[in-house]
């Protein structure tokens, strides 16, 4: 049985929109949800994320035409700035994983205000 790689994964955001690069900014404090969808693959892919994140929530989520994976950061930190999330489709040894990589923005202009009033 031949084994087929997935054709590629997307990431989307909340409204189901298509997300890539730079995604945000987010607010501190903010939840981010964002979905991962692996287009194709035989036998069917299983997803990975991966990324520099410690507070996150990973729900998987598997049907029978598409595979998607959903991550929860249920409280963005400052630290969660510029932070990589990578998420990875894999099926089998036999074939080369895809991923798609996006990077999280935090909005820092309300923490910079509170800052320069306390000075």
């Amino acid at each position: 049985m031949p084994h087929l790689p997935p054709k590629g994964v997307v990431i989307r955001d909340q409204k189901d929109r298509k997300v890539e690069g730079v995604i945000g900014p987010f607010n501190l404090g903010e939840t981010l949800i964002i979905t991962c969808e692996a287009l194709g693959g035989d036998p069917q892919p299983k997803l990975l994320w991966s990324g520099t994140f410690d507070n996150s929530t990973g729900v998987y989520h598997q049907t029978i035409t598409n595979t998607t994976s959903t991550l929860e950061i249920p409280y963005l930190e400052r630290n969660d700035q510029w932070t990589h999330v990578t998420c990875t489709a894999m099926n089998s040894n036999l074939t080369i994983p895809k991923s798609s990589t996006v990077t999280i923005e935090i909005n820092r202009d309300r923490e910079m205000l509170n800052t320069m009033k306390n000075d």
